[in-house]
């Protein structure tokens, strides 16, 4: 290949001959070897570019929703301060069951990099409407 062939057509070339590494040549000289390693590693920096970041708001809805869709929190007051991703619990549930299933929710939730609960559980039944 050459400095500027297209990519599309080096992973072409790659797949079909079954090789690791496709050297680059240009005016008859090897300036460099392209390996399949080189073009995942781009293609994983450019999809993570392309990524766009959630807005701590945006986050903080997502969890919300996801929490009210749940049959069993209903009633319970639970809130979520999001900062930079970071999520921080406060509120307070009836066990630690319901506790371990709000935090389990918002960490399993795409764009959540770090949870911190800080939710109570009370020994008294707890009827918010």
């Amino acid at each position: 290949m050459t400095p500027t062939t297209d990519i599309p057509e080096v992973i072409e070339l790659i797949e079909d001959s079954g090789i690791k590494r496709v050297p680059v040549v240009e005016g008859g000289k090897l300036v460099g070897i392209l390996s399949r390693q080189d073009i995942l590693h781009a293609m994983g920096r450019a999809t993570a570019k392309r990524r766009v970041k959630v807005s701590d708001l945006a986050l903080r809805e997502r969890l919300q929703t996801k929490l009210n869709a749940q049959p069993w929190s209903a009633g319970l007051i639970i809130n979520f301060i999001v900062e930079k991703g970071r999520v921080e619990l406060f509120g307070l549930v009836e066990s630690p069951d319901q506790r371990d299933a709000i935090r389990v929710l918002a960490e399993n939730t795409p764009d959540v990099r770090s949870v911190k609960d800080l939710v109570g559980v009370s020994t008294r039944t707890l009827a918010y409407t």
